[in-house]
């Protein structure tokens, strides 16, 4: 099955694996319930506004983006929040100090509302890939893990779609990360959620990811299907 989505890997589950290292037989035991938070998009989308402030906090309702996105966070159960901070890094930190009480004196320290939130600084990193590439060198990461960007709005159940990982990983162990998904019917709403020149393939009785595309919205799309 192929069709076009509004957004893709805004929110992943992620085997630790992923981040080359070792993986244990008993995956499911593993705790606490981490979370990478990319509060860089890496884009230019939103220039100028961006050129001032990070699209992170960037407000919908009067609340900055990273907020609706951590309280989703905490609210799933998710124990330890590390928040990948690239450009306007010193504006992301002080919004977490100021709202979310986080000490950078004790990365051990949770937060008010009971979840341990760690910035990770890095100006040097122009992409997903090597901000993840970064975490993986500072050693933080050594459960499975969530990956969402830092202006993702949503209200999905998150313990469904561990379930759903989990139940994968059991039976194929080289399925190391579970993508979420919001299919867009129209065009018009592919815009307003911000991809609409993505392309996603899916096998549609697995649901395994074959082919991903973007920036091919005109003119024919060819797709290889498996015989």
């Amino acid at each position: 099955a192929a069709g076009r989505f509004g957004f893709a890997a805004r929110v992943c589950v992620a085997c630790d694996a992923i981040m080359g290292r070792d993986v244990e037989e008993d995956h499911e035991r593993r705790t606490p319930l981490q979370a990478v938070l990319l509060a860089d998009s890496f884009t230019t989308r939103f220039k100028p506004i961006t050129l001032e402030k990070p699209k992170v906090l960037l407000p919908v309702c009067g609340v900055p983006l990273i907020d609706y996105t951590l309280e989703w966070l905490e609210s799933s159960g998710v124990e330890a929040i590390y928040v990948f901070c690239c450009a306007h890094s010193d504006k992301v930190v002080e919004h977490l100090r100021q709202k979310w009480g986080i000490s950078s004196e004790d990365e051990d320290a949770k937060d008010r509302y009971g979840a341990k939130i760690v910035p990770i600084v890095s100006t040097n990193c122009m992409s997903a890939g090597e901000a993840l590439r970064f975490i993986y060198d500072e050693g933080v990461i050594n459960s499975d893990f969530i990956l969402i960007t830092g202006d993702t709005v949503t209200s999905i159940n998150l313990q469904n779609v561990l379930r759903a990982h989990n139940a994968r990983r059991k039976s194929d162990k080289s399925s190391i990360m579970t993508m979420v998904v919001k299919k867009a019917s129209t065009r018009a709403e592919r815009k307003r959620l911000g991809d609409a020149d993505l392309i996603v393939q899916t096998d549609p009785k697995t649901k395994q990811l074959i082919n991903y595309e973007k920036g091919k919205t005109k003119g024919v799309i060819k797709l290889d299907l498996p015989s």
